[in-house]
């Protein structure tokens, strides 16, 4: 995944709850960050503005799947 991908929710991203805002929506990734050394959030930090939101939102890379 790199910047300027379009992305929507993987299956996993659509069963958490925190997610219920982009739900159906298609996004594109606008920034990218390695969280490896923060312990509470360990994996890649990926920044998505989704369609229909004014607000980008911050996502674990395992939240996300590229559009087909």
């Amino acid at each position: 995944m790199k910047v300027g991908d379009l992305v929507e929710l993987s299956a996993y991203g659509k069963k958490l709850t925190c997610n219920f805002a982009a739900r159906g929506a298609v996004g594109l990734v606008t920034d990218i960050e390695n969280l490896s050394s923060v312990p509470r959030h360990p994996g890649t930090h990926v920044t998505v503005h989704w369609s229909g939101h004014d607000k980008p939102m911050f996502q674990v890379r395992r939240d996300l799947k590229h559009v087909k």
